[in-house]
């Protein structure tokens, strides 16, 4: 389902408008500052950032369906060796970064960014 809209990412491409937004993933791409995957075992030693992506579909009473960004927290957490910025979607409801970062901090070890 994710392959296609991975393929236009790393291409170079955006799936919304954003003024400047196209000119910017471009760039990042082509300096290979700016992956795109499914694979987090991949994703996480890239960079501090971490991109979830993923849909928050609805539950049977219509509320959001978190299942998903608690398992991918999980995962981050589980790969992380230092600190990570996990940035979730806009549509998530409020109060759901808070659990996210004791998901990911509570799957791994105490993480200290080393500068």
């Amino acid at each position: 389902m994710y392959q296609g809209r991975l393929a236009i990412l790393n291409g170079g491409g955006i799936l919304i408008h954003a003024p400047d937004l196209e000119q910017m993933v471009q760039r990042s791409s082509a300096d290979g500052r700016l992956p795109f995957t499914t694979e987090i075992v991949v994703a996480v030693p890239h960079g501090a950032l971490q991109f979830r992506g993923g849909g928050t579909p609805p539950d049977e009473d219509g509320s959001a369906d978190l299942q998903y960004v608690w398992a991918a927290a999980r995962s981050i957490g589980e790969h992380m060796t230092d600190e990570e910025v996990i940035v979730d979607r806009s549509t998530v409801p409020v109060g759901t970064a808070d659990r996210v970062r004791g998901g990911a901090g509570g799957a791994g070890r105490t993480r200290r960014r080393r500068h």
